[in-house]
């Protein structure tokens, strides 16, 4: 609910492990992302755009979840921006609602399985390398919003009551709500609603 456009960052690494022994060439270490699978399988709630993985043209450390938005000339957006820094701390911006298919609960994760790997590499002074890649998908999820409503109460004020002397025949309306209450929180999903009868006992 709260969290779209927001930047979330864990307080601690992604991984243990993972130390480097330079030997006696020196050198440097890299830590960034690599795109296993950049067809993310995820949705964007308005629209159902499909979300694809993208690397950042100039840093290795950041990855975008893109969209093509048709409804606006086929622009590409984003929906989602994850980075990492060398100690392993996650940072993870969603900029839009994804879709989550479980229309029974409002509370279930989609995440990033077998879509992403942290690699951590040295290369020493004269170009020896070293490197390890770890799954991390796992570990990005994106938590559904779905909608409530506050309890509704009768209003005496919205009852009708009809008239058989005068009113038969004559559609004859209330000048209030039936209820109070039914304060309708949409969450990030957006969507409609609808007020309807329910038949309890034909």
């Amino acid at each position: 609910t709260s969290d779209l456009r927001t930047a979330i960052t864990v307080t601690a690494s992604l991984f243990t492990g993972g130390v480097v022994t330079a030997g006696a060439d020196g050198g440097s270490t890299d830590v960034r992302f690599t795109i296993d699978n950049a067809t993310t399988g995820l949705q964007t709630t308005a629209g159902s755009y499909a979300i694809t993985l993208v690397a950042d043209g100039s840093d290795n450390n950041i990855v975008y979840g893109r969209y093509t938005d048709a409804a606006d000339s086929n622009t590409e957006k984003t929906a989602f921006t994850l980075s990492v820094t060398d100690a392993g701390e996650l940072t993870v911006t969603q900029a839009v609602a994804i879709a989550h298919s479980n229309t029974s609960s409002a509370d279930e994760a989609v995440d990033l399985s077998g879509k992403l790997s942290l690699t951590i590499e040295h290369t020493d002074g004269d170009g020896d390398t070293a490197s390890e890649s770890l799954a991390i998908g796992a570990a990005v999820s994106f938590k559904d919003d779905g909608p409530s409503i506050t309890a509704l109460s009768t209003n005496a004020a919205g009852a009708v009551t009809v008239d058989e002397t005068s009113d038969l025949g004559t559609a004859i309306t209330g000048t209030a709500s039936l209820f109070t209450g039914g304060v309708v929180s949409a969450g990030a999903d957006g969507g409609s609603t609808d007020v309807r009868f329910t038949i309890d006992n034909a």
